[in-house]
């Protein structure tokens, strides 16, 4: 090639080489700042879907949320069925807590006024306020438990009517709610609990028995279970005249669980609906015969609840109102123990020396409330 040709072809390549080198040196602030842009975008852009899919989890949740009464209606009643029991320790207690109560009372009136009645009389104030507050603890947990279940009727849940009246008729169902646990924790000396151990108690044997019997006829059961139980009061009314013939019990604790017992077999085979109605309107009636009764001194019609006793007595509860107790009593039954068993949850506290001492109470309620009243008596018929 010629000298000429050679330095042409070396002079293209240089200078394309030197453009191309400016051209670079010129474009790399550009590419570098466009590079830093793009990373900030990125960046940016991570952030914000990061923030986003944050924001979705939230709202997801949020919408796959429940109410907070249907929570607690999960809680309390599990999809799964608790495993049958033949005693539930929650009743055995109960019942060793009210005859616990029960004794309790009837020592501070018949011993500590006799020995002193200052002292007596203060005793007995601060167990009626302590009585009060357990009573309630008790009778609320019962009764709030039934009244969130499904199977409770409420009139509220049954009608079609606009929801603002709905609401009205909630917060009147709450309100004789309140009212009647108010009046079962102050009306008694934990008798009233006793009486609706009993209808629990009673609605379960009845589910079981049907179970176990089928087709066969079961009112022989509850007939010597009251006869029992009249017997027993029979042998109370009896040592009640030997200590004190003016004050002797003609219808006490015992008369009312035996005829309660016989009494409210029909209703055990009745909706729950109707058996409410039926406790709610024995208890109101009850109510208005003690502030408006019939006569004065008629044995049968003090009996009923509808005419006042002539006197005083050791012990007395007539069928009204304490027959509607039992009656509510049989609804908290059916609602809580469905066939026979339990289905709400709860924690097992049997165990430990009070519980047990609760519970053997409760087992043996009958027999220790048999003991102990001849010496309230004793001591109940010195201030009575």
């Amino acid at each position: 090639m010629k000298p000429c040709a050679l330095r042409i072809r070396s002079g293209i390549q240089a200078g394309f080489t030197t453009q191309t080198a400016q051209e670079s040196i010129l474009t790399a602030p550009v590419l570098t700042i466009s590079n830093s842009a793009t990373s900030k975008v990125r960046r940016s852009s991570f952030g914000y879907s990061r923030r986003q899919r944050l924001l979705n989890n939230v709202k997801a949740r949020l919408r796959t949320m429940k109410d907070p009464l249907s929570v607690l209606r999960e809680a309390v009643y599990p999809k799964e069925k608790v495993l049958t029991r033949n005693r539930f320790w929650e009743l055995d207690a109960s019942r060793g807590l009210a005859v616990g109560m029960m004794i309790l009372q009837h020592f501070i009136k018949a011993c500590l006024i006799v020995v002193n009645t200052t002292l007596g009389k203060a005793a007995i104030g601060f167990w009626f306020l302590a009585k009060n507050w357990l009573m309630l603890a008790g009778v609320s947990a019962y009764a709030l438990t039934a009244f969130s279940s499904t199977r409770f009727p409420r009139l509220s849940k049954s009608i079609n009517v606009p929801s603002s009246l709905k609401t009205v008729i909630a917060g009147m169902e709450l309100g004789l709610l309140a009212v009647i646990i108010f009046w079962l924790a102050t009306s008694s000396s934990g008798a009233a609990g006793f009486m609706l151990v009993m209808g629990i108690t009673m609605s379960i044997r009845y589910e079981r028995s049907k179970k176990r019997l089928g087709e066969i006829s079961i009112f022989p059961e509850f007939l010597k279970r009251g006869l029992e139980l009249l017997a027993c009061a029979a042998v109370i009314t009896g040592i009640s005249y030997l200590i004190s013939p003016e004050k002797m019990v003609t219808f006490g604790i015992l008369h009312l669980l035996g005829v309660s017992t016989i009494l409210s077999f029909p209703f055990l085979g009745l909706p729950v609906a109707i058996v409410l109605l039926g406790g709610l309107g024995v208890i109101g009636l009850g109510s208005y015969f003690i502030a408006n009764p019939l006569g004065t001194g008629n044995l049968l019609l003090s009996w009923l609840g509808v005419g006042a006793l002539a006197g005083q007595s050791l012990d007395f509860f007539p069928l009204l109102p304490w027959f509607g107790v039992v009656l509510l009593g049989i609804v908290l039954g059916k609602v809580l123990y469905p066939k026979g068993e339990r289905e709400f949850n709860l924690p097992d506290f049997s165990e430990g020396k009070f519980m047990e001492a609760l519970e053997w109470i409760g087992q043996k309620a009958l027999p220790i409330f048999m003991l102990q009243e001849p010496f309230y008596f004793l001591g109940a018929a010195q201030w009575i």
